[in-house]
Formats: structure tokens, C-alpha cells, sequence
């Protein structure tokens, strides 16, 4: 069951854009604040997110445009009113957000009504969030907001704004509020979530291992640099509010720190002037080295070119492997139908020889019961004949013995008789014999045909197997040498391919800084016929030169022509630095490149640089007496 409001818990977590409000809520929720569930998502700013109730975000947005101004929060007014319509609006959003017995929320410009919320959530309690005006500025520049780009002052302007607010709401409300640096907040996590449940009587958990990624919160400053001195230099009313804040702040250790003030220098000047003498002469001696590098490269120019031809040649060669390639494959492809058409023709001579065979055998099968059939015939006609004889020499034993002819008349008869059978038999056998005889020559033509046909399909099959075996290996040995052609053509053509990218990239680079020095000459050209003065041509040729050396990644050479350029120039230091932005931009456009400028602005030779435009730029105003 939901507590109701009276048994919450609301914790308000608010403090200057980009001061870490976003890092804490995120160890606050790992702790156990319920911070919200329709948040603001992650964006390049924020890339793991912003931990903004978007409830409270469009109503902080809604008041200040229906007062005519900026959305963002960017103001310096002090007196907002607030409409009896955004408060009936505010109670009900505390209600659509009271989920939990802990919760709370986080919005920058809940800074600017803390006392609206504070008398409308009697019990709430405000975790203030602050950090060093150049970190919260440096991180303003690095967004690129475009009214930081024209008028930088006002991000140190703002962060007073805001922190003063803050100062003065916790010296009214010091038992409802805790204020903390950013980074003492990251350095004791976990002492800061336990000094919250010893003062506000509540039992969050220590946050989790992962709630703090050190990458996303820069809060190191080197101590060569001199923003602090400039802004202590321009606005001492800033520091003095820092000053204030680190000596009212929680820490564990119950001591303030101040080693901040450290990077407070006591001179703006004198330092800066000197090293960018040096850094003259340094770059004075960069370009003639520069420029001779420049004439040791024409010769490697030209061997470029040479390299062209020899690039042009190789595809010509190139191609006419490509020809040869294909005229062998398509060889290939004829003899392999050549291949084809003769293992067809031998398919259909098998098969007839096949038919040959089979008739062959079915042939030798008739002509061997034929013969079996005239084997039995000839035996009768023995048996026959063995009787006939048998029969004659009774015939003169009875006539010998007329005695007993006439008992043999009947067996005479009888055997008269038996021999007419006999014969007829004989003259029957005899027939047979006779077509069993003319079967037997026609079966011997038809087989001697048979034969002579099969012996001459034979040595047709012989004759075409000869060649089909000759043709074998005279495919298989141009097969082979063809394959090892067209293997030779492909390491060739790798090769040649190989070569091919070596010189189009050594061509693209070669074009490259012939374009460059062609647009130099260019502009050297377009701006000689200017009526400006030499010094702006001078100016402009430098700034280009400087450009050149960042497309190249060669930033220390940057910086060094901007050096140059910087004492060419009288304008102001905004205008300075826009223009060699504008010029940038414009360059790289002319090339078809974008220009990547937060990688260019963050990276250490811009920052070098841009002190040292501010130091050239101070230095040419009139001392201010305090």
C-alpha cells in the first residue's frame, strides 16, 4: 500500500548546469531515491543519461517562458512569479511522483524556485550540488552552446547566479539542506550517503561500485592553467562566492579544502608574454624547417608522377592478361564440348556393341541346340543301318537255310515291314538332317556375318578408343597447362592488383598535397589582390597554413601558425577566436570535409592557445584599479 505524503520522504537534488547533478542523482538512486520513471534520456552531453523528471523539467520550462524567458534557465533575474495555475499544476505532479517512501527528483532550475518548493513541501529536503566556476564553465564551452560561443562571460556570470541563490537558501534553511562539493561528493560516496540518513533520519545503502564512471566528470585542472586567474582577475566577486561555499560545504574531515587557490597566479602578464616570445622564434624556425621539408618533397612528387605511367601501364598489361584470360577459358569450354560430343559417341558404340554381344551369345545358344539336335539325328540313322544290316544278313541266313523260309516268310514280312518303317524313318531323319544342315548354314553365314560385323565393330571401338585416348591426354596436358597459365595470369593479376592500391594510394596522397599547395597558391594569389595590407594577407596565409596542419593531425604545427597569425591581428579575443573557427569551417567545406570542432577545441594546443589569446588580448587593455 502507498505511504501517504505526510509519510514520505522528498529529497530536492538540484545546482548550476553541469555541476554534477546529473552524477549525483545517479548515486543517489543506487542508494535507494526513487528519482522517477519518465527521465530524461541520454544524449551527447549526457551520454548515460540526465536523471531529469521530465514532470518538474517541462515545468521549470513552462514558468519561466510564460515570464519571457530563456527555457534553458539562463537568467539573471532574481523575482519569478508563479501563477495560481503552475501551482495547482505542481500538487498534482507531486502526487503522479510520490511512488515511494523515499523519493525525489533532479533539474537544475529547480535552483531557481527553491523557495516556491520549499514552502509548498514543508518536509523536503534539498541536497545542493556546486563545483569551481571553471569547471562548470570549461564544461559550458565544451557543449558549444551558441550563447556561450558569442558571449563567454556569462557562464562565470550564471554560475554566480545560481550558487548564490544556493547560498543564501541554505543559510536560511541549513537543517533542511546539504551542501557539497561535486567533488568531495565523489571522492566520499559513501560518507556523503551516511551523513544524509544521520541528518535527515532515513536508511539509504551505500551506492553501488558502478553509479560513478570517472570518465563522465572532469574535475582535474591543470596547475599551469590560468583560467581560475582570469576569472579571479575579471570577476574577484566569483571566487570570494567559491570561497564562501567550500567554508559553509560538508566534509567528512570537518576542514574545508582550499588547495584550489593554489592555481590563483599573482601576475597575468609576465609569464605568458615571455613564453609566447619564445614560442616566435620556436615557430619562426618550425616554418623554415617546414619549408625546407617542402623542397626535399618535389622530387618525391615526381616520382609520383613516374609512378602514374608505370600505374597506366600495368593496367594496360593488366587488361591484356584479362583478354588472354578469356580467350583460354573460352577454349577451354570448346574443348571441354569437344569432350562431351566424343564421350557421347562412345556411350552409343558400347551400347551397340553391347546389342552385338548379346546377339552373339543367343546365335551360339541355336547353333548348340542344332548341333545336339544333328548329334541325336545322326545316332538314329546308325541305329537304323545297325538294323538294316542286321536284317540283310538274316535275309541271307534264310536264304541259305531255305529250309526254314517259310517260317520265316512272316518275319520277313515283318521285318519288311519294319524296314519300310525303317526307311521312311531314315528318309525322315535324312530330311531333317537335310534342313537341320540348311539351318545350319544359314545360322554359320549369319554368324560369320555377325562376327565379321562385331570384328569390325571392334576395331572401330579400338580405333575410337585410340583416339579418345589421345584426345584424353591432349586435354589433359593443355588442361594442366592452361591451369597453371591461368594460375600464373591470377598471381600476376593479384600482384598487379596489389600494386594497382599501393600507387593509387601513394597517387591520393600525392594529389592530396598538390591540392594543398595549389590552394595555398590560390589564396596566396586571391589575397595578394586584396587591398588589404600585408599584414592581413600575411594574417589569412597563416591561418590557412594552420588548418592544413590539423587536417594533417599535425596540431603542435596548428598551433604554432595560429601563434604567428595572433600577432597579426588587433581584433578582440572572441573575434579572434571565431574568426580562425569560421576560417576552419570554411576550409574544410571547400574540401568537402566536416570540421570536427569539439575534437579541435578540446584538444590541449587549442587550450594553450587560447590562454595565450586571452593573455595577448588582457594585455592590451588598460590596467583596472581595484
Amino acid at each position: 500500500m502507498q505511504k501517504s505524503n505526510t509519510e514520505q520522504t522528498v529529497f530536492i537534488i538540484t545546482g548550476m548546469h553541469r555541476s554534477g547533478t546529473s552524477l549525483t542523482a545517479s548515486i543517489l538512486q543506487s542508494a535507494g531515491i526513487h528519482i522517477g520513471r519518465n527521465l530524461l534520456g541520454a544524449d551527447h552531453v549526457n551520454i548515460k543519461g540526465h536523471w531529469e523528471n521530465i514532470d518538474f523539467y517541462e515545468f521549470h520550462m513552462n514558468i519561466l517562458d510564460s515570464q519571457g524567458l530563456s527555457s534553458a534557465g539562463w537568467t539573471l533575474q532574481d523575482n519569478l512569479e508563479i501563477k495560481e495555475e503552475f501551482i495547482d499544476r505542481a500538487k498534482q505532479i507531486i502526487e503522479n511522483n510520490a511512488l515511494s517512501s523515499v523519493w525525489g527528483w533532479k533539474e537544475p532550475r529547480t535552483t531557481l524556485f527553491l523557495d516556491f518548493w520549499a514552502k509548498l513541501l514543508p518536509k523536503a529536503r534539498f541536497l545542493l550540488i556546486y563545483r569551481s566556476p571553471w569547471e562548470v564553465a570549461d564544461s559550458l564551452y565544451r557543449r558549444k552552446d551558441e550563447l556561450f560561443q558569442s558571449q563567454p562571460e556569462l557562464a562565470i556570470k550564471y554560475w554566480q547566479h545560481y550558487n548564490q541563490k544556493i547560498l543564501n537558501f541554505y543559510n536560511q534553511e541549513q537543517n533542511r539542506c546539504l551542501l557539497a562539493n561535486v567533488k568531495t561528493i565523489i571522492q566520499y560516496q559513501a560518507a556523503y550517503i551516511d551523513t544524509i540518513n544521520h541528518k535527515f533520519n532515513v536508511d539509504l545503502s551505500h551506492p553501488a561500485p558502478t553509479a560513478y564512471d570517472p570518465s563522465m566528470l572532469k574535475t582535474e585542472v591543470s596547475s599551469n592553467s590560468q583560467q581560475p586567474t582570469v576569472i579571479d582577475y575579471y570577476f574577484p566577486e566569483t571566487i570570494e562566492l567559491y570561497q564562501e561555499l567550500e567554508g559553509r560545504a560538508w566534509h567528512p574531515e570537518q576542514t574545508p579544502d582550499f588547495s584550489w587557490q593554489e592555481l590563483l597566479k599573482p601576475s597575468l602578464y609576465r609569464t605568458w608574454a615571455f613564453q609566447d616570445w619564445a614560442n616566435l622564434r620556436r615557430l619562426e624556425q618550425d616554418n623554415k624547417s617546414l619549408k625546407t621539408q617542402l623542397h626535399a618533397q618535389e622530387p618525391e612528387l615526381q616520382e609520383s608522377q613516374s609512378r602514374q605511367t608505370e600505374l597506366e601501364q600495368t593496367k594496360a598489361q593488366l587488361k591484356t592478361a584479362e583478354n588472354l584470360l578469356e580467350q583460354s577459358q573460352f577454349q577451354l569450354h570448346e574443348t571441354e564440348s569437344v569432350l562431351e560430343k566424343s564421350q557421347t559417341q562412345l556411350q552409343q558404340t558400347e551400347s551397340v556393341l553391347q546389342q552385338s554381344h548379346a546377339q552373339l551369345n543367343h546365335t551360339r545358344k541355336e547353333l548348340e541346340q542344332t548341333t545336339t539336335q544333328l548329334g541325336q539325328a545322326q545316332f538314329d540313322v546308325m541305329r537304323y543301318q545297325s538294323q538294316l544290316h542286321q536284317t540283310q544278313e538274316e535275309l541271307e541266313y534264310y536264304e541259305l537255310h531255305r529250309q526254314a523260309w517259310e517260317e520265316s516268310q512272316s518275319k520277313l514280312y515283318e521285318a519288311e515291314v519294319a524296314l519300310s518303317q525303317l526307311m521312311n524313318q531314315l528318309q525322315q531323319a535324312e530330311k531333317r538332317e537335310e534342313r537341320i544342315n540348311i539351318q545350319r548354314h544359314q545360322t554359320l553365314e549369319e554368324l560369320e556375318q555377325t562376327a565379321t560385323q562385331l570384328k569390325q565393330e571392334q576395331e572401330n571401338f579400338k580405333l575410337v578408343n585410340h583416339k579418345f585416348t589421345q584426345l584424353k591426354i591432349e586435354l589433359e596436358g593443355d588442361i594442366k597447362q592452361k591451369e597453371a597459365q591461368i594460375h600464373q595470369w591470377q598471381t600476376e593479376f593479384k600482384q598487379s592488383k596489389c600494386q594497382l592500391h599501393e600507387l593509387q594510394q601513394e597517387l591520393a596522397q600525392a594529389k592530396t598535397y598538390i591540392d594543398q599547395i595549389q590552394q595555398r597558391h590560390q589564396l596566396e594569389q586571391i589575397v595578394a589582390e586584396s587591398p588589404g595590407k600585408q599584414s592581413e594577407v600575411d594574417y589569412n596565409l597563416l591561418v590557412w597554413d594552420a588548418w592544413n596542419a590539423y587536417c594533417n593531425g599535425q596540431l603542435p604545427v596548428m598551433k604554432q601558425h595560429l601563434q604567428n597569425a595572433l600577432k597579426l591581428t588587433q581584433t578582440s579575443a572572441s573575434e579572434t577566436i571565431m574568426n580562425w573557427l569560421e576560417s576552419f569551417s570554411k576550409f574544410s567545406v571547400a574540401q568537402g570535409l566536416e570540421l570536427d570542432s569539439e575534437s579541435l577545441t578540446n584538444s590541449l594546443e587549442w587550450q594553450q592557445l587560447m590562454r595565450q589569446v586571452m593573455v595577448k588580448k588582457m594585455t592590451q587593455l588598460p590596467l583596472i584599479k581595484h
